[in-house]
């Protein structure tokens, strides 16, 4: 870009961010207006661009994963099988390094391995990858019969794809293999559930989590999903709203939180837990200034249920919420060392209820 008068070289960005003037002579050769247009021009050429790169991650991330998972199928598989046995003696509550016959067992083990791993991001076709890891595991399970790891994959993916009984069949023999096999303890109970054998299912389910806690949300998932609307429902979320004398200190409230939402027991019910006070509350949706200090509404919120109940237990879970919950509540309240306070129950609220 040129100045109309003298001539001189002036760059677009100068033109429109840093001069009104050419430098030169002096020559006004942008007015406020066109300059507001070209920056506004600017800025939303450089939204639609992030919208656009945006747009090119979200459509790239399952081959960025792939790729990924890819290259670290890649470097495990250079390990010799003395670094596979050193790695299971590292590792012995890894199923995945147990009781490994050979090197072509343990690259069938990294190929099951990494196709589950791409199942669980949406990666890959559903019903085609399950048909694949269970020929992967055929392969395997040739070189050693009783990998409970190989039957578990293989009877796991056999029950996704509608094979219940043959997967029935290999998580029999893999928890048979290794008796604290939680994981196909959950797939079995799965399997179970699907078949109408809810006692069974239940059975498998508190076995597999009593061998790995962290498995209470994938079971959790499992019967949300699967029980029949006539004997599960998902319950309401509920709120709780107590009335706290005096009103908790700044400190105070960080640990009630914290109390609530990590050790309650409100956790293994719903996923996400608020909690928030109210200084000065009056009642209904009322506060007094001249209660702030003296009074203070605890609020506590959970919207969102993660787990299925069965229909006539209903009343029950809500009773147990609001006498054991609230009351282990107001322990925690009043059971502060360093200051007296005093708390009740002021309302206990159902939020919204979805059947399955």
């Amino acid at each position: 870009m040129k100045c109309s008068k003298c001539r001189k070289e002036i760059g677009f960005l100068e033109y429109v961010f840093n001069t009104d003037h050419c430098k030169e002579c002096n020559k006004i050769i942008i007015s406020k207006k066109e300059k507001e247009y070209y920056k506004e021009r600017i800025k939303l050429e450089a939204e639609e661009e992030k919208e656009k790169s945006r747009n090119e991650d979200k459509d790239d991330i399952h081959e960025k994963r792939k790729k990924a998972i890819n290259n670290l199928i890649h470097e495990s598989n250079k390990l010799s099988f003395s670094e596979i046995k050193n790695a299971a003696k590292l590792q012995p509550n890894s199923p995945f390094f147990q009781d490994i016959k050979s090197k072509e067992e343990f690259l069938i083990r990294n190929e099951i391995s990494s196709l589950a791993a791409l199942m669980a991001g949406d990666d890959v076709p559903w019903l085609e990858t399950c048909k694949e890891i269970i020929e992967y595991a055929d392969k395997g399970l040739k070189i050693n019969p009783n990998s409970s790891y190989l039957l578990y994959f293989r009877g796991r993916s056999k029950g996704d794809i509608g094979l219940l009984k043959e997967g029935l069949v290999d998580l029999d023999r893999a928890i048979k293999t290794k008796s604290d096999y939680s994981d196909a303890f959950v797939e079995r109970g799965y399997i179970r559930q699907k078949m109408g054998n809810l006692s069974g299912a239940k059975n498998d389910y508190d076995k597999g989590v009593y061998f790995d806690h962290s498995l209470q949300q994938q079971v959790n998932s499992y019967l949300v999903k699967e029980k029949t609307k006539k004997e599960m429902l998902l319950p309401s979320g509920v709120t709780f709203k107590f009335i706290v004398n005096p009103s908790l200190s700044e400190n105070h409230k960080k640990v009630l939180r914290y109390l609530i939402i990590k050790e309650s027991g409100l956790g293994e019910y719903f996923k996400d837990i608020d909690v928030t006070f109210w200084d000065g509350y009056h009642g209904g949706n009322r506060g007094d200034d001249e209660l702030k200090g003296k009074q203070m509404l605890v609020k506590v919120f959970c919207p969102e249920p993660i787990v299925a109940i069965e229909k006539d237990k209903e009343d029950n879970f809500y009773k147990h919420l609001e006498s054991k919950v609230s009351e282990w509540i107001i322990n925690a309240i009043q059971s502060n060392t360093e200051k007296k306070y005093k708390a009740k129950l002021e309302e206990f609220l159902f939020t919204y209820q979805m059947e399955l």
